[in-house]
């Protein structure tokens, strides 16, 4: 009877401590999920050299969910966001069902993952939908893309912009957007930079020469829009006196061309910009029709011309 009584008790107990194993584990699992993305994208930050928690903001403003222990919002690996309804999956599996079942339902302006990259516009970007939702997959084309916009830009805030939207109201919001959890992220990491510094002040290895410290002069607006001003006046002086050399004229009107070009790039080729590009190429296959169909008429006329002068002057031998 008490060999039975132990034999009992030691099974139950072995189920009890299976029981807080598995709870433990999956505890630790929900709360390793919170830092895939953060790893991911402060490793694409760091290749591309992008400036140091800007791309984690970007991917915050995407993709941010709610975490109720740390009452802040962090990027989620497994975000699907169709048509402007965004769901938080907890598996890869169970988002890469959702955009399969999207795709099927005819719906295709999806966006997903840390960067929520848009499958519509970036359709040849990933190989797969699981390479889409592959959180250093996604964050690497998120930087790419990132890069590519202040490339056009040259600013990292408007490359932002840029990032989600081309059309200026929604861009200048969410730069607005971007700019404030970045401005946030980066005091939150100041305190650790600093604790940081001070640690190692009392290490005579660290013992190194002090660097002295400037601070930035305000910006004179006043003073750079009257050099701008002059600027513009010099370069319109400039572009004046080239009208009366043809040559010149040539080249002054192709950097026009290619001025008008680049602004058309930086804005996006919207759909007013396009319908100028028809008009344009319309009116020019007018033009060129009509003077072919000119050409044509003249070598018909000049034809027949020719006939008559032929048979005016046979006529005149045949007497």
């Amino acid at each position: 009877m008490q060999l039975r009584f132990i034999s009992w008790f030691w099974v139950g107990f072995m189920l009890v401590l299976a029981t807080v194993e598995v709870r433990a584990n999956t505890t630790q699992d929900t709360g390793n999920k919170w830092n895939i993305c953060i790893t991911a994208v402060k490793s694409a930050e760091r290749l591309n050299a992008i400036p140091l928690h800007l791309l984690n903001a970007i991917s915050k403003a995407e993709s941010g969910r709610w975490h109720t222990g740390k009452k802040a919002n962090i990027a989620w690996p497994w975000t699907v966001n169709a048509n402007g309804a965004g769901k938080f999956f907890d598996t890869k599996a169970e988002a890469i069902a959702e955009v399969e079942f999207l795709m099927t339902e005819g719906v295709r302006n999806i966006d997903v993952g840390c960067m929520q990259i848009n499958l519509q516009a970036h359709a040849n970007a990933f190989a797969t939908i699981g390479d889409a939702l592959d959180p250093p997959t996604n964050a690497a084309y998120g930087a790419k893309y990132l890069k590519t916009m202040y490339q056009r830009t040259n600013n990292w805030l408007k490359a932002a912009g840029g990032y989600h939207s081309m059309t200026p109201h929604l861009n200048a919001r969410y730069r607005a957007k971007v700019g404030h959890i970045w401005n946030e992220l980066r005091r939150l990491s100041a305190p650790e930079m600093a604790a940081a510094t001070r640690e190692g002040a009392d290490d005579p290895a660290h013992d190194k020469p002090k660097t002295r410290r400037y601070r930035a002069s305000e910006i004179d607006h006043e003073r750079i829009n009257r050099l701008n001003q002059h600027f513009r006046q010099r370069r319109e002086l400039s572009a004046n006196g080239l009208n009366g050399d043809f040559y010149n004229r040539r080249a002054n009107a192709r950097r026009q061309q290619i001025a008008a070009w680049r602004n058309a790039q930086a804005r996006g080729q919207d759909l007013s910009v396009l319908a100028g590009i028809r008009q344009a190429e319309s009116a020019k296959r007018r033009q060129r029709n009509r003077v072919a169909f000119g050409k044509q008429e003249l070598k018909a006329v000049f034809a027949q011309r020719r006939r008559q002068q032929l048979n005016d002057w046979r006529a005149r031998f045949d007497k």
